[in-house]
């Protein structure tokens, strides 16, 4: 067994447990000076304590010996019942659980059904989506949510919270979304937007319309405050005023595009700098609206983040901002003095730490101050 991996994935372990030394060694039952000497390299990893990690915290043996396969051991039906468990206690439909996963709503449906198995990507997206505990994910114990849930809660514009007040107002009336596109309300085009959080235009129309509609309160639909209604709902003539029947307002849209990014992100090693690129130097192609809303696409090359993206790939990216947090252990776009990278990344303190999902590329670490821009994938295409 090569005891510098082990430690390396030790170390991953509390990391995504939110443990420090202290609190994992209670954990496994052993002192913290032992469990610091073994973390330092100055002990070896012996069987025994590999043991105490596999029993406390669920992982899989294989996993913590060689790096290979997925950290944790668990049931299907277990992350299922999780899911749904999440989902119902904040108060989201299966149309808003979607639109914040980026997936489709009968994705989400086929998952707690069954007829689709959870893997590895949805994991990772449910938990970095909604701040999930793994450990509870996993085993069922201790907190279901990470402390930045807490300031995740206080986001409550956050699309798929509109989403759901939207839908739940519309119920009220024994409508939803589908029936207002069915009945001209809305166009098909601004259904989907919303949906997928893409358009800001037709997300607002949508606002709008189910506000003059339903009476509803558009602080309420919005940013869940004051009453839900402010206004009685539009009389059947106003209805009619606001359906939208002129084809041309829904073919405009088609014309709506995100620049493609003439660099290629290198995701076999590191590249020489690059210099900033503008909007004419970009191919701008259509936008695809079954992605969430993002900013730019730019294609992959190499092999480190094989199997889950390949040379060739192109990748939808959505940048991270002053208003967005990055989502550690997720796929993120770099924009470095070292070139533009594909990588999964972690904080390393002063540093981020970017990982291969490709076994044959080692981590290494690249200073905070060395990277210009980070962007989040939210959506590949691959021909």
């Amino acid at each position: 067994m090569e005891n510098e991996g082990i430690i390396l994935r030790i170390k991953e372990i509390m990391s995504v447990s939110g443990l420090n030394i202290s609190e994992t060694a209670k954990r496994i039952e052993v002192s913290q000076s032992n469990l610091s000497a073994i973390l330092s390299g100055k002990r070896p990893v012996g069987p025994n304590m590999i043991n105490k990690f596999i029993l406390a915290f669920g992982v899989d043996k294989l996993w913590l010996e060689t790096g290979s396969g997925w950290m944790f051991v668990y049931s299907d039906e277990d992350i299922r019942s999780r899911f749904t468990a999440v989902r119902e206690e904040l108060k989201l439909s299966v149309n808003a659980a979607a639109s914040a996963l980026g997936v489709s709503p009968q994705v989400v449906k086929d998952y707690e059904s069954g007829k689709r198995t959870p893997n590895e990507m949805f994991i990772e997206d449910f938990v970095y989506t909604f701040n999930i505990n793994r450990i509870w994910l996993f085993s069922g114990i201790g907190k279901k949510f990470t402390n930045s849930y807490y300031r995740h809660l206080e986001l409550q514009n956050d699309h798929f919270y509109v989403l759901s007040r939207v839908e739940s107002v519309l119920k009220s009336f024994n409508k939803t979304l589908d029936k207002l596109e069915a009945e001209g309300i809305i166009t098909p085009l601004e259904h989907i937007s919303f949906l997928h959080n893409t358009d800001e235009s037709k997300k607002n129309n949508v606002i709008d319309k189910v506000t003059l509609y339903t009476g509803a309160s558009r602080e309420w639909l919005i940013e869940g405050k004051g009453p839900t209604f402010a206004n009685p709902p539009a009389k059947e003539n106003k209805i009619a005023d606001i359906k939208i029947t002129e084809s041309h307002k829904e073919r405009s849209s088609i014309e709506d595009t995100r620049p493609r990014i003439p660099y290629t992100a290198a995701a076999g090693s590191l590249t020489s700098a690059v210099e900033g690129v503008t909007a004419s130097e970009c191919e701008q192609i259509p936008v695809i609206n079954a992605f969430p809303s993002y900013d730019f696409t730019i294609f992959i090359k190499g092999d480190s983040m094989e199997p889950k993206y390949e040379s060739g790939d192109e990748v939808a990216c959505k940048r991270i901002d002053e208003s967005r947090f990055i989502q550690w252990g997720k796929v993120h776009v770099l924009d470095t003095t070292q070139g533009i990278l594909i990588k999964r990344v972690y904080d390393d303190g002063e540093g981020i730490r970017c990982n291969s999902f490709n076994p044959d590329y080692p981590d290494f670490i690249i200073p905070k101050e060395e990277v210009f821009s980070m962007s989040l994938i939210v959506g590949l295409l691959r021909l």
